[in-house]
Parts: C-alpha cells; structure tokens; sequence
C-alpha cells in the first residue's frame, strides 16, 4: 500500500471518528441534562443540527460502505460542499483461513470428478455428458490448485513455522550442547569446592546460553512483547496501572499471515 492510500484511509477514518464522535456527544449532554422531560430528550435528540465537518453547513455527512468500498459526502441541506471521498480499502483476507478453504474445496472437487467418472462407467451419465460435466470440474480443480499453491509456501513458512526450522534445530543443538558443559561445571565444583568454577559457570551462561537463548526465542516468535490488561504496550521500562503484565508470544505478526486479494486504492478525494 503506498503512502498516498495510508493517508487518505487515515484522514476518511478521522474525520468519521471526529463527526461520529461529536454526534454522540451532543446527544449523551441531552440525555444526561435532568432539567428536561424523556419526552423532551427525544424531540431534542431527534432535532439534532448536525454539521459538516468540512464545510460547517447544515445537513451533515454521509459516511457509508458497500463491500470494500468507502464513501463520505456532504449532506448539507443549502448545497453539498465539494466533499467526495471513494476509497477501496482493499481485501485481505488470514492465510490459514484461505488455505482451509482452498484445501476444502480442492477435496471437493476432487471427489466431484471421481462420481463422474464412476457415474459414467457404471452407464448413469453418458460418456458426452460425463465429458462435458469432467472438462467443467477439471478446470475448477486447477484454478482452486493453482490458488492453493499461492498461498501454500506462506501457510507453510509463516503459521506451521518452517521458515525458521533448520535455525531453530541449530540453536536448540548448540543450547543442548552448552547446557552440558554447564551441568559439567556444576558438577565439577561439588567435587572440588573451587570458587574459580562458579565464575567460569557465570561466565559460560552469559557469553553461551544467553545469546543462543535469545536467538532461539527470536526465531521462535516473531512477536515478544509485554502487554498491559488493558491492552497498552511499553518500550523499555513501564508500569501497569494494576500491576498485571502479560507476556504476549506469537510465532507470527498479523501483517505475515494476511493475503491480499485486492489492492486498497483512493477513487475520490475532493475536498
């Protein structure tokens, strides 16, 4: 997506945030005001001046979407400002889920092509039929094949984790490995009391187990954060207003498991 796109889907979700936001402000004030009647709140509410943010005329905006596409207008009752706003915020759809499909429907097809097969040895259907009705599956079995195959390697790399696998196997050997060489230590300074082991023993941690340590959670996760409950994240040191944090792990980010179907793009952006 480039960033002419990133901005426009921005400022539309801005300014709807913004007009939205003011609206229901207005009406919480009228709701909350105890000098009126219910009745009197609803006439209020349902006389609300609504403005448009860009021009400031009566009438309002109109925000609105049709599948993916994003639209905003000026609804001013004494003529609409130049405000037009069309974007195609795109299609993006998780890896796993669109695999499961394909790999579904690929089965079915499958299974679709071997009834007619048999429906046509067995005399059901007659060989013109059966050829016909096979050469219509046979095509919707590649299609569903080849889409498949799109979106394999990255089900593969990036939610069954092999991208990393061979790394990973190396890592966890050289931590085993290391490990050892610890447990030797230990077991050398319970036979001998020398106070020089446990600093080779600190030693080997830091510059060994550590860094292999490290390398192997990195690789495992792509994502290693630390969360608040409600949700808000901290660089470096931070505190958590309840005192709860929460170790977030996740072997991928949610921009590596999404594939795009369909390309965000800005129709319309008179303002």
């Amino acid at each position: 997506m480039d960033q002419a796109t990133i901005n426009a889907l921005e400022e539309y979700y801005k300014l709807k945030d913004e007009y939205e936001t003011s609206i229901i402000k207005t009406r919480r004030k009228i709701i909350r005001d105890r000098s009126i009647n219910k009745s009197a709140k609803l006439q209020a509410i349902a006389s609300m001046r609504k403005k448009c943010s860009n021009c400031g005329k009566l009438g309002g905006m109109v925000f609105s979407q049709e599948g993916t596409i994003l639209r905003a207008k000026c609804s001013a009752i004494q003529g609409p400002c130049a405000l037009d706003i069309e974007i195609n915020r795109g299609d993006y759809q998780p890896v796993d889920a669109l695999y499961t499909f394909a790999s579904e429907e690929s089965e079915d097809t499958r299974t679709k092509i071997i009834r007619t097969k048999l429906n046509m040895l067995f005399g059901f259907t007659s060989e013109s039929d059966a050829m016909t009705l096979f050469a219509d599956q046979k095509e919707d079995f590649d299609s569903i094949t080849a889409s498949l195959r799109d979106v394999d390697d990255t089900f593969v790399n990036v939610v069954q984790c092999k991208r990393t696998l061979d790394q990973r196997k190396e890592t966890k050997a050289n931590i085993s490995v290391a490990v050892d060489r610890l447990r030797r230590l230990s077991k050398q300074y319970n036979e001998t009391n020398n106070p020089a082991i446990i600093s080779d023993m600190v030693t080997h941690y830091v510059n060994e187990i550590q860094p292999e340590a490290t390398k192997y959670r990195e690789l495992r996760f792509a994502k290693n954060a630390i969360e608040c409950s409600n949700g808000e994240r901290g660089g470096g040191k931070f505190t958590c207003e309840d005192g709860i944090y929460h170790l977030i792990q996740d072997p991928y980010t949610y921009e590596e498991a999404i594939i795009v179907l369909e390309e965000p793009a800005v129709l319309k952006n008179n303002k």
